[in-house]
């Protein structure tokens, strides 16, 4: 009788744990950096699932939903890591922590404006490691042409010749400028 009672005891153990492991399982979607990732894990946190798949998110990375929050199955948890980037705006250099995965989402984020000039390409994915970029911030400049009336442009371009390019006013061989090119 003893048997049986051990026997049916054991039994109801691997069960329940059966159950519960059944129960606690969920596939999830990673989405690192844009990259997605699917996992199947027994974590009941966006923690636990982002460590089961290998990710430790410091302070500095986005986190949605946060690392404290349950998950369930079929949920997708986004994390998306910061990147340190150098950006020098008119000669001005400054260090600024970013999450954006792209040049023009890094732009957005720093509240500049859609018409100044940016080293690189907008669509230009920003690595991981970091990066320098270039900005120029729009400034109005009298053009005077010859003889032709003066006439205000406002723009934005690193140098004189690559202003007077965008302005439509590209410099020729026989052409002089003030300051120089």
């Amino acid at each position: 009788m003893t048997l049986y009672f051990v026997v049916a005891a054991l039994l109801a153990t691997l069960i329940v744990g059966g159950a519960t492991a059944v129960a606690r399982h969920k596939t999830v979607t990673i989405d690192v950096d844009g990259e997605l990732i699917t996992l199947s894990t027994m974590s009941t946190d966006v923690s636990g699932a982002l460590s089961a798949a290998g990710f430790e998110p410091d302070e500095k990375d986005l986190v949605a939903p946060g690392p404290d929050s349950s998950i369930s199955d079929g949920e997708t948890v986004v994390l998306r890591r910061a990147r340190e980037l150098t950006v020098t705006i008119d000669g001005e250099p400054e260090q600024i922590w970013t999450t954006a995965l792209t040049v023009d989402e890094a732009l957005q984020q720093m509240d500049l404006a859609d018409d100044v000039h940016v080293s690189a390409s907008r669509g230009e994915r920003l690595p991981l490691e970091g990066t320098d970029l270039e900005v120029a911030l729009p400034k109005q400049v009298t053009l005077v042409d010859g003889a032709a009336p003066a006439a205000p442009v406002t723009l934005a371009a690193p140098t004189v010749a690559e202003f007077l390019e965008e302005a439509g006013t590209p410099l020729e061989q026989a052409d002089t400028v003030t300051p120089g090119p």
